[in-house]
């Protein structure tokens, strides 16, 4: 943890930032009912993220719905705020009452919703495309790879001669050089590149 955490010094010291986070700028995006709302979630996950790391010989449990009684927020009219108790919170395996759902069938349920919202949105559809186009792209490549279907892909013909180099170091045998002569031709024995690639390999 960062001295912030842990010295005394900063105990009662505003935290200032140049970056826009929720915490900061809630209050003038959301009611401050949300905002503690989204407080009180955040301490349950970093928690729960904190207890993962505790080894598992032992065993370590946090009421998360006593942990909501702990925290109020007085706005600035005086208005006292508590977070409501959070059903789906880390490691919760009851059924929500305002979703019908547990804490895992929640994530298959928030891609349904996001499936059925994309595509009112342009940009999103586009983003959708591009990611199937990617996957199928994917796939063929690794298709391919394995030996699989290579219709239309180029294939080449080399054409090999070898010659002698001449070996500038004494008592040593001649070197070979292997050229080799890409001819290009394509599936369709057609030449994509007449003039043919060289290359030199020592040998």
């Amino acid at each position: 943890m960062p001295p912030e955490f842990i010295d005394p010094k900063y105990d009662n010291e505003p935290v200032p930032t140049n970056i826009a986070n929720w915490i900061h700028s809630g209050m003038y995006l959301t009611s401050p009912a949300g905002m503690l709302q989204f407080y009180y979630r955040g301490l349950c996950q970093l928690a729960h993220h904190l207890g993962r790391q505790i080894p598992e010989k032992h065993t370590m449990t946090i009421d998360f719905k006593k942990l909501a009684e702990c925290i109020m927020l007085k706005d600035e009219e005086e208005n006292v705020h508590y977070p409501e108790p959070w059903e789906l919170h880390p490691g919760s395996t009851t059924t929500s009452v305002e979703f019908g759902c547990t804490r895992a069938e929640a994530v298959e349920k928030w891609e349904q919703h996001k499936n059925v919202q994309r595509q009112y949105i342009p940009h999103c559809v586009r983003l959708h495309q591009d990611r199937i186009e990617a996957e199928q792209e994917k796939k063929k490549k690794r298709k391919i790879s394995q030996g699989g279907n290579t219709k239309g892909s180029a294939k080449k013909k080399l054409k090999t001669s070898t010659v002698k180099v001449p070996d500038s170091r004494p008592n040593t045998r001649k070197r070979k050089a292997q050229c080799v002569e890409d001819e290009g031709e394509d599936a369709d024995g057609e030449d994509s590149d007449p003039e043919g690639t060289f290359r030199l390999v020592i040998v």
